[in-house]
């Protein structure tokens, strides 16, 4: 049987402030072949089991080349201020995509922001955006059609931060 291919689109990995994006592609991994698309440099890096992809000006070619070679099934992104981004390499690939939506993306640009986002959440591509229930209200108040909404929590990997040694006195 083949796994399902996963192209997850970020702004910037691996970045080690960004542990909640390395749980959800670990948790991917386990039953999909997973890649990584960048734009930013990363300024905390570490070592991610993923192939990772920077985007630049310089080696667009290469690396959308490598995005093609990939062939994925479905591009998974994060932010919902990303999501005109998300939707372009989407498209570039013919295949639909999901939005991971935070709270900052959605409580803090301002509403002209997010009814100019909506119009990427609402196209037929878009398969869903994940996002914290509280935010539901007003990502439809902002013009995401309810039925694009997919209500979720954040993932956690216990493991990842779990210590169990012996703590000091002012823990």
């Amino acid at each position: 049987m083949s796994r399902t291919r996963v192209l997850i689109v970020v702004r910037a990995f691996p970045e080690l402030s960004e542990s909640y994006i390395a749980t959800e592609a670990d948790e991917l991994a386990k039953t999909c072949d997973v890649q990584l698309l960048t734009f930013e440099p990363s300024y905390y890096p570490f070592r991610s089991p993923h192939p990772v992809f920077l985007l630049t000006a310089e080696n667009e070619r290469e690396v959308l080349e490598r995005v093609r070679e990939f062939s994925p099934e479905v591009v998974h992104g994060h932010f919902f201020t990303d999501i005109e981004r998300i939707a372009q390499v989407a498209a570039f690939c013919d295949v639909g995509f999901t939005v991971r939506s935070h709270s900052s993306d959605v409580l803090c640009p301002p509403p002209e922001t997010l009814r100019r986002l909506a119009a990427f959440a609402n196209q037929e591509r878009c398969l869903g955006v994940i996002a914290f229930p509280f935010n539901r209200p007003i990502l439809e108040a902002n013009g995401v059609r309810g039925d694009k909404i997919v209500d979720g929590v954040p993932v956690v990997s216990v493991d990842r931060f779990h210590d169990s040694s012996p703590t000091g006195e002012a823990v």
